[in-house]
Parts: structure tokens; C-alpha cells; sequence
């Protein structure tokens, strides 16, 4: 009986390898988004190097799918551009998973008020050898600082709600570059690179949160680097250097951590 079941999970692993595609953009797809639309659960998304803007390259969702978003060579040749609009690069809002994965992206010039490279709500997928540069931010609500809530938070990534992604092997640089648009002071920066707020965890391993730098004089003792709510998500082997004000904040955070 046991070997019957093994023989069983053998061919149905099989089964699912054999019927995954690889859909690539633009070859395939025109676009991010036309790819994972197109995708199914078991899929691969691969993108060709280049520089992609616009409608299907911004506010890109993985609907809830357990698919691989890769680039072909890797961040340095795969930029997602936002084009200093107000929009965000990724958004994982759909419950996503670990099989949810984003592999080998720069996503730069995205302007949002939380989450502005990529908003994780609800959803724990992983985030793997990105790069995220020069961003900014906006405050959609003004009366978030008047309530004591929070200013501006996670330019590069922010993860919120119940939410635990794993975070491995990504550099956050010159990140508050853009804005801000809203007017007015923003008054403080909560985790300029990442931020992660209660009751959201992350594991965040081998990443590097470099030269995050405003200019822009606004209170950075939030965490100009990281902000990180939860008590209870775990960094290993990542380094924090060459930040203004704070360039961290949160319980068990150091400076090499």
C-alpha cells in the first residue's frame, strides 16, 4: 500500500511539472500584467531584459496566483520603470503564498503612500533579488498624521495586514528621491526602504538598505531605512550603512542585522 501511495504523489508531481508553461514578455504577452493574466497556478512568468512603463507594467498583480515572476538576467537588466507616476510597481493583496514568487526585478521611480515598489496586504509571497531606487510618496489622507496613525511608510516595500512574505537577497538605495506631493510637510518617513506594521511579520534575509536619503527635510527617526512594527519578524545577514536620520526602528533591529 505505502509504495502505491508514493507511486501516486510521484505521478501527480509529475503531472503538475509536465502541464506548467512558460509564458514570456513581450515575446508572448505585451506586458507584466498580460503575462500573469494569462498564467495559470504552476506557471512562469519570464521577461526579457529591458524597460518596461506604462499600463500592464505598473500596479502589477498576481491575482492570487502560485506563479513564478522571473526576469531572464536578473535586476540590472530588467527595470520596471513607474515613470514617476503615482503608482505602484507590484501590489499582493490576493492571499498569495510562498509559490507566489518575485525573482530579478529594479523597480524604481513608483510613488505611493505606503508601499510605493511593492505593497504586500494580506499575502505572503516572496520577494527575491530585487532592487528598488528612487522612489517618493504622497499622502492620499492628510488626517493619517492628525490621528497619530503613520506618515509615508515602505517606499520600497511595505507589509501590512496578515501578511508574512519572505524578503531574501534585495537592495533598497537612494530610495526617497521623489515628492513629496501632498502640499505640506509629511512630517516623518516610517521605514524608508521597508516597513512592516502589525500584525504583518516578514523574514527578510541577505538584503542591503544603502544611501536611503531624503534631502527633503523631513523627520527620518522612524527608520530612514527600515520600520519594522511587528515584534515578530526575523532579519538575518543584512546591513544597514550609509543612512540619514534613523535608519532603523523597531524592537530587536541593529545596525548589521
Amino acid at each position: 500500500m505505502r509504495r502505491v501511495f508514493l507511486l501516486w504523489c510521484g505521478l501527480s508531481a509529475l503531472a503538475l511539472t509536465a502541464g506548467a508553461a512558460t509564458i514570456h514578455v513581450p515575446a508572448d504577452q505585451p506586458t507584466i500584467q498580460a503575462g500573469i493574466d494569462a498564467a495559470v497556478s504552476g506557471d512562469t512568468v519570464l521577461v526579457a531584459d529591458g524597460t518596461y512603463k506604462g499600463v500592464g507594467n505598473r500596479n502589477i498583480t498576481f491575482n492570487g496566483k502560485a506563479i513564478v515572476v522571473r526576469s531572464e538576467n536578473g535586476s540590472a537588466a530588467t527595470i520596471v520603470d513607474v515613470d514617476s507616476t503615482k503608482n505602484r510597481g507590484f501590489i499582493f493583496s490576493g492571499g498569495e503564498d510562498t509559490m507566489s514568487v518575485l525573482d530579478g526585478f529594479t523597480i524604481t521611480r513608483a510613488i505611493a503612500d505606503t508601499g510605493a515598489g511593492v505593497l504586500v496586504n494580506g499575502a505572503s509571497p516572496k520577494v527575491l533579488n530585487c532592487r528598488f531606487e528612487k522612489m517618493g510618496f504622497t499622502l492620499v489622507n492628510l488626517q493619517w498624521l492628525y490621528m497619530n496613525v503613520h506618515g509615508p511608510m515602505g517606499l520600497g516595500i511595505a507589509v501590512v495586514g496578515l501578511s508574512f512574505p519572505i524578503i531574501r537577497n534585495c537592495v533598497f538605495s537612494e530610495m526617497i528621491k521623489l515628492g513629496p506631493y501632498n502640499n505640506g510637510s509629511a512630517w516623518s518617513i516610517w521605514g524608508g526602504g521597508l516597513a512592516v506594521d502589525s500584525p504583518a511579520k516578514a523574514i527578510v534575509e541577505d538584503c542591503s538598505f544603502q544611501d536611503i536619503y531624503s534631502g527633503l527635510g523631513v523627520d527620518e527617526t522612524l527608520g530612514s531605512a527600515i520600520f519594522d512594527g511587528s515584534q515578530g519578524s526575523i532579519y538575518r545577514r543584512c546591513h544597514i550603512v550609509r543612512n540619514t536620520g534613523a535608519g532603523y526602528h523597531g524592537k530587536g533591529l541593529t545596525a548589521a542585522v
